[in-house]
């Protein structure tokens, strides 16, 4: 019998953040017992430069990495792309709609990258999906993240966990606010939203920078 994989701390700590907003809702003022969650690793890599994002994608096979580059720029959900239907995309406006999410129904708005992956995806193919296998259906979660797991490995990026958190940081990075980044990737509050992004350390030594004021004394 082949021996488990081991479960990452993270992985279990979001499945007691589950359990525990679901107590929360049915028992009010219910509360887990402190030190519960586990230590999580701080080095996890959650988002790829353009070299190792290039690298990653080129290695994968169609429809593999589209549906990565579309989930690394657009911020949506891997369930999200693997089941989008084409009837979802609209090219002409650069958007998304996604019917069901747990903050409701709402729309993507689409980089001038993802909008050529949607155009090219809905051209391909004359299915339901947008990125359908084989027999015209949707692929299982497994299967993307076989492919997933098995190119980031061969990147040298061992720990890499999947590229929900790319998307945001790289906004939030790049110096938009709060809110906006929330908007993209359709948080409806600042702490779910700083879950996934997190500000680098080139940001944080260009801020350092800006507060010396070049070494000189006012």
């Amino acid at each position: 019998m082949a021996r488990p994989a081991k479960i990452k701390p993270g992985t279990i700590n979001r499945d007691f953040r589950t359990i525990r907003a679901m107590l929360k809702k049915a028992l009010p003022g219910f509360h887990f017992t402190p030190g519960l969650f586990l230590p999580e690793n701080g080095t996890r890599v959650t988002w790829l430069r353009p070299e190792e994002e290039a690298v990653v994608c080129a290695t994968m096979p169609a429809p593999f990495g589209d549906m990565a580059r579309m989930a690394a720029s657009t911020m949506m959900l891997l369930t999200e792309i693997r089941t989008l239907r084409r009837e979802q995309g609209d090219p002409g406006h650069g958007v998304v709609t996604l019917p069901r999410t747990k903050a409701g129904p709402r729309q993507v708005i689409l980089s001038a990258e993802a909008r050529g992956l949607l155009a090219k995806g809905i051209e391909a193919t004359g299915g339901v999906y947008l990125f359908p296998n084989t027999d015209g259906n949707h692929y299982s979660r497994s299967q993307v993240s076989r492919v997933w797991h098995k190119a980031a490995m061969a990147a040298g990026l061992s720990d890499f966990h999947d590229l929900r958190h790319h998307g945001p940081i790289m906004a939030l990075n790049a110096g938009f606010s709060s809110s906006i980044v929330m908007s993209l990737g359709g948080w409806n509050s600042e702490r779910v939203m700083r879950r996934y992004a997190a500000v680098t350390d080139r940001t944080l030594r260009a801020a350092a920078e800006a507060v010396s004021g070049n070494g000189q004394w006012q």
